[in-house]
Protein backbone atom coordinates (compact mmCIF):
# COMPACT_ATOMS: atom_id res chain seq x y z
CA UNK A 1 0.00 0.00 0.00
CA UNK A 2 1.46 3.27 -0.94
CA UNK A 3 2.02 5.96 1.53
CA UNK A 4 -1.13 8.05 0.23
CA UNK A 5 -3.44 5.40 0.27
CA UNK A 6 -2.26 4.43 3.73
CA UNK A 7 -2.65 8.03 5.37
CA UNK A 8 -5.91 8.17 3.40
CA UNK A 9 -7.24 5.17 5.28
CA UNK A 10 -6.54 6.78 9.04
CA UNK A 11 -7.99 9.70 7.85
CA UNK A 12 -10.61 7.25 7.41
CA UNK A 13 -10.57 5.12 10.39
CA UNK A 14 -10.51 8.31 12.27
CA UNK A 15 -14.17 8.59 11.73
CA UNK A 16 -14.72 5.31 13.54
CA UNK A 17 -17.08 4.14 11.08
CA UNK A 18 -15.42 1.39 9.56
CA UNK A 19 -15.25 -1.92 11.85
CA UNK A 20 -17.28 -0.20 15.21
CA UNK A 21 -20.27 1.62 16.16
CA UNK A 22 -19.62 4.98 15.07
CA UNK A 23 -18.01 7.00 18.36
CA UNK A 24 -21.01 9.66 18.33
CA UNK A 25 -23.65 6.55 18.28
CA UNK A 26 -21.96 4.91 21.46
CA UNK A 27 -22.48 8.02 23.25
CA UNK A 28 -25.22 9.62 22.94
CA UNK A 29 -27.81 9.36 25.29
CA UNK A 30 -26.04 7.45 27.13
CA UNK A 31 -27.87 6.76 30.41
CA UNK A 32 -26.66 9.29 32.72
CA UNK A 33 -27.26 6.77 36.04
CA UNK A 34 -25.13 4.65 33.71
CA UNK A 35 -22.09 6.25 33.05
CA UNK A 36 -19.78 6.00 35.90
CA UNK A 37 -21.12 2.14 36.47
CA UNK A 38 -18.95 -0.71 36.02
CA UNK A 39 -20.94 -3.55 34.60
CA UNK A 40 -20.07 -7.25 36.15
CA UNK A 41 -16.92 -8.58 35.61
CA UNK A 42 -15.76 -5.32 33.33
CA UNK A 43 -12.69 -3.31 35.03
CA UNK A 44 -14.07 0.43 33.58
CA UNK A 45 -17.19 1.80 33.38
CA UNK A 46 -18.24 4.12 30.41
CA UNK A 47 -16.53 7.37 32.21
CA UNK A 48 -13.43 5.55 32.45
CA UNK A 49 -13.46 4.48 28.51
CA UNK A 50 -14.73 7.81 27.69
CA UNK A 51 -11.72 9.87 29.14
CA UNK A 52 -9.01 7.22 28.77
CA UNK A 53 -9.97 7.55 24.83
CA UNK A 54 -9.98 11.10 24.98
CA UNK A 55 -6.86 11.56 26.69
CA UNK A 56 -5.12 9.19 24.66
CA UNK A 57 -6.39 11.03 21.70
CA UNK A 58 -5.18 14.34 23.34
CA UNK A 59 -2.12 12.90 23.86
CA UNK A 60 -1.28 11.65 20.26
CA UNK A 61 -3.03 15.08 18.80
CA UNK A 62 -0.25 17.54 21.23
CA UNK A 63 2.89 15.39 19.94
CA UNK A 64 2.01 15.77 16.77
CA UNK A 65 1.50 19.65 16.81
CA UNK A 66 3.76 20.43 19.52
CA UNK A 67 7.31 18.92 19.52
CA UNK A 68 8.11 19.62 23.12
CA UNK A 69 4.96 18.00 24.05
CA UNK A 70 5.41 16.23 27.59
CA UNK A 71 2.94 12.65 28.01
CA UNK A 72 0.81 12.47 31.22
CA UNK A 73 2.39 9.03 33.13
CA UNK A 74 1.55 5.53 31.54
CA UNK A 75 -0.95 3.72 32.39
CA UNK A 76 -1.90 6.22 35.62
CA UNK A 77 -2.03 9.83 33.40
CA UNK A 78 -4.54 7.81 30.52
CA UNK A 79 -6.95 7.70 33.06
CA UNK A 80 -9.63 9.91 35.17
CA UNK A 81 -8.77 9.65 38.88
CA UNK A 82 -12.41 8.50 39.49
CA UNK A 83 -14.75 6.02 37.73
CA UNK A 84 -17.74 8.32 38.01
CA UNK A 85 -17.94 11.76 36.11
CA UNK A 86 -17.29 14.81 38.47
CA UNK A 87 -20.57 16.22 38.21
CA UNK A 88 -23.47 16.08 35.77
CA UNK A 89 -22.10 18.28 32.46
CA UNK A 90 -18.71 16.56 32.48
CA UNK A 91 -19.86 14.35 30.04
CA UNK A 92 -20.54 16.23 26.99
CA UNK A 93 -17.89 18.14 27.99
CA UNK A 94 -15.48 15.27 27.64
CA UNK A 95 -17.44 14.06 24.46
CA UNK A 96 -17.14 17.72 23.14
CA UNK A 97 -13.50 17.96 23.47
CA UNK A 98 -12.93 14.73 22.53
CA UNK A 99 -14.97 15.50 19.05
CA UNK A 100 -12.77 18.82 18.91
CA UNK A 101 -9.67 16.94 18.85
CA UNK A 102 -11.21 14.32 16.34
CA UNK A 103 -11.41 16.95 14.06
CA UNK A 104 -8.28 18.56 14.44
CA UNK A 105 -6.39 14.84 13.88
CA UNK A 106 -8.37 14.36 10.59
CA UNK A 107 -7.30 17.86 9.52
CA UNK A 108 -3.90 16.83 10.58
CA UNK A 109 -3.69 13.51 8.47
CA UNK A 110 -5.59 15.55 5.03
CA UNK A 111 -2.52 18.21 5.77
CA UNK A 112 0.18 15.80 5.54
CA UNK A 113 -1.49 14.14 2.92
CA UNK A 114 -1.89 17.44 0.58
CA UNK A 115 1.59 18.32 1.91
CA UNK A 116 2.89 14.95 0.43
CA UNK A 117 1.02 15.47 -2.81
CA UNK A 118 2.22 18.83 -3.27
CA UNK A 119 6.21 17.59 -2.21
CA UNK A 120 5.35 14.81 -5.04
CA UNK A 121 4.76 17.09 -7.71
CA UNK A 122 7.69 19.71 -6.87
CA UNK A 123 10.16 17.09 -7.05
CA UNK A 124 8.46 15.69 -10.38
CA UNK A 125 8.61 18.83 -11.94
CA UNK A 126 12.13 19.29 -10.42
CA UNK A 127 12.86 15.97 -11.86
CA UNK A 128 11.37 17.15 -15.63
CA UNK A 129 13.15 20.76 -15.59
CA UNK A 130 16.28 18.52 -14.71
CA UNK A 131 16.18 16.06 -17.62
CA UNK A 132 15.10 18.45 -19.94
CA UNK A 133 18.12 20.53 -19.36
CA UNK A 134 20.68 17.75 -19.37
CA UNK A 135 19.25 16.36 -22.79
CA UNK A 136 20.42 19.74 -24.59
Amino acid sequence: MDEKALREQLRTSLGWGEAHVAWKKAVADFPEEDRGTKPPGIPHSAWDLLEHTRIAQWDMLEFCRNPKHVSPDFPSGYWPKSSTPPNSTAWEESVKVFEQDLRAQIEKVRGLVQQQDIGRRRQYAHQRRATRFTAR
